[in-house]
């Protein structure tokens, strides 16, 4: 069916019934807060991924999901496809087209606006998840991502047991490395279990539950700790994450496909990415 572009400018896209309810309606969205949308071309790889992410049963588990890496604007990039508003780019991290935000390590960072004690619908105090991912990790011991307010939640550049989960003040007993670019994910799979993928090595740790923390999401920051400049440059897919099925993903290309993609977050969180799930790293080029 020949595809008939509307719009003006950058603003074009197909005509309803070529893409997807659920993207056409994040483009819609787009176009009412006065965003630049991605190429054409582009908008179909974005659409293909949505439509992967749903044939593996990923989509309907997500709380929260963006897709910092594109064409169009940073605000486009902000833009939550699961809850149509928009995260807050604070102190004015940088965007770079076709990569994503970039932090400065005092101050700027992402706010997702979504809270987790108020907003969760999948995500859950012992049943929950956040992934991401790195396209350059930068300086070790930096944050990736955590709570705005509080320590309960966040990951690390760096091999540590402060890597948590629901975890209030509890410590992992044992430390895990995160310090490497490519796919991360942290699970709580149960009132003690949590589950960590570094790229495509699974870890097992023990930390006790201890509540939803009450605060925002942010990337690049956790609490007063801020990402520097580099540690997670270039971020892009944003989501959110339930229970993992334990069992170790394959491996995946630095440029994965969409399809890669989709199979790759079902295997490593396997009905886990329901709820909030930090930021991944995809290049649009690679979404194919």
């Amino acid at each position: 069916m020949p595809r008939i572009g509307i719009g003006l400018g950058n603003n074009i896209v197909e005509r309803s019934g070529s893409f997807d309810a659920d993207y056409q309606a994040v483009l819609n969205y787009a176009i009412s807060i006065g965003a630049t949308l991605p190429s054409s071309g582009q908008q179909t790889k974005q659409n293909q991924l949505l439509l992967d992410l749903k044939s593996a049963g990923i989509w309907s588990r997500l709380d929260t999901f963006a897709m910092f890496a594109t064409d169009g604007s940073s605000s486009f990039a902000l833009i939550d496809w699961k809850r149509l508003v928009t995260y807050t780019a604070v102190n004015s991290p940088t965007f770079s087209t076709n990569g994503g935000f970039t932090g400065n390590g005092t101050s700027s960072h992402i706010n997702t606006n979504f809270n987790p004690f108020s907003g969760g619908f999948n995500y859950v105090r012992d049943n929950a998840s956040r992934s991401f991912w790195v396209d350059n990790r930068g300086t070790t011991g930096q944050i990736f991502e955590g709570l705005v307010n509080a320590n309960s939640n966040g990951t690390f550049n760096d091999n540590t047991t402060a890597h948590q989960i629901n975890s209030g003040t509890n410590m992992l007993l044992t430390a895990v490395n995160m310090a490497s670019d490519g796919f991360k994910s942290i699970n709580r799979t149960s009132g003690t279990a949590i589950s960590i993928f570094n790229d495509t090595t699974q870890s097992t740790g023990i930390a006790t539950s201890a509540g939803l923390g009450n605060g925002n999401q942010v990337i690049l920051r956790r609490n007063a700790l801020y990402g520097a400049n580099d540690s997670i440059a270039r971020t892009a897919p944003v989501a959110a994450g339930r229970k993992n099925m334990n069992q170790a993903p394959a491996a995946l290309p630095k440029r994965p496909t969409s399809s890669k993609l989709a199979r790759f977050l079902t295997a490593a969180t396997a009905g886990l990415i329901a709820s909030f799930s930090a930021c991944a790293r995809v290049k649009p080029s690679s979404i194919s």
